[in-house]
């Protein structure tokens, strides 16, 4: 239901939502993808990413490629989810734990996590984590 989840989002906000600059549905990968390949530029540069990245989309719409997803299997698209959540979440877990150090990749994320466990800020964590049980609990 990925793409009718992405849609809905979008369609009830745009009925009844009262900002039209606010951006609704699954954005965090691409996201943090931009954030990886742009970091340290000028922000010309993210906005030539998502300019090609469009490009490359209205072509492959007017030539008619959609079919080709037919061809991906299901493990690979779990595999793909999979792998985005963990990339997700690793991404949000020094603010869960309320570190504060320099990371940029997911190896050094996970090591300054254990290295700096002790400065964990037990008011960050407490919230972080009642407002993920809350969240699974309304699942």
């Amino acid at each position: 239901y990925g793409l009718y989840a992405s849609f809905a989002g979008s369609f009830v906000y745009a009925v009844m939502g009262t900002c039209p600059q606010i951006n609704i549905g699954p954005t965090a990968l691409l996201s943090l993808l931009t954030f990886t390949y742009t970091n340290g530029t000028n922000p010309e540069f993210a906005i030539l990413l998502c300019f090609i990245g469009g490009i490359i989309q209205l072509i492959a719409g007017i030539v008619q490629l959609g079919f080709l997803v037919e061809f991906v299997s299901l493990p690979v698209v779990s595999g793909f989810t999979s792998a985005a959540a963990i990339t997700i979440a690793s991404s949000q877990i020094k603010g869960l734990f309320g570190l504060k150090f320099s990371a940029e990749t997911f190896i050094s994320t996970w090591g300054g996590v254990f290295h700096h466990i002790g400065q964990t800020r037990l008011e960050d964590t407490l919230l972080g984590l009642s407002c993920c049980i809350v969240l699974m609990g309304m699942k």
